[in-house]
């Protein structure tokens, strides 16, 4: 029983961001979702709590290497200390953009159970992590060094 109603909330959750035209971003919490979704709501609860701290690690080494990049980047100094401000500045609208996101896409699990609904948030800062540390990498990439 506890499969099948882990596979409804897989199945729900993917038909609303289907329906609702995400991107591919967003898609990997459905992703999350499905690599989670052969436990128990228990294990996959626990699963989907590892996938967000994996990914919040993931983040804060990507913040850490685009604050470097910029401290090796070929640009003047006063430039360089404005795009680190706007970095952090960037990074904490993020964690509230985030918060919010996810509790949007919490709010579309209508009636479902309350750990239904965590579990569509957890899936959806797992996704907004990692698409947020993809992002910041590729920006690190391509700044030209000294």
């Amino acid at each position: 029983m506890r499969v099948i109603s882990c596979l409804v909330i897989v199945l729900s959750v993917t038909a609303t961001y289907s329906a609702h035209g995400f991107t591919r971003s967003d898609r990997n919490g459905m992703e999350a979702m499905a690599q989670c979704g052969a436990e128990s709501q228990a294990g996959m609860h626990a699963c989907l709590v590892r996938l967000q701290t994996e990914s919040v690690r993931s983040l804060s080494s990507a913040e850490r290497e685009a604050a470097k990049a910029l401290g090796d980047w070929d640009e003047d100094t006063r430039f360089v200390q404005l795009a680190r401000e706007k970095l952090m500045r960037s990074s904490r609208a993020f964690e509230q953009y985030r918060e919010s996101q996810c509790d949007f896409a919490a709010s579309l699990g209508g009636g479902a159970i309350s750990n239904a609904i965590e579990l569509r948030r957890l899936a959806c800062r797992v996704a907004l992590n990692k698409a947020r540390a993809a992002q910041l990498e590729s920006i690190a990439a391509e700044l030209p060094a000294r």
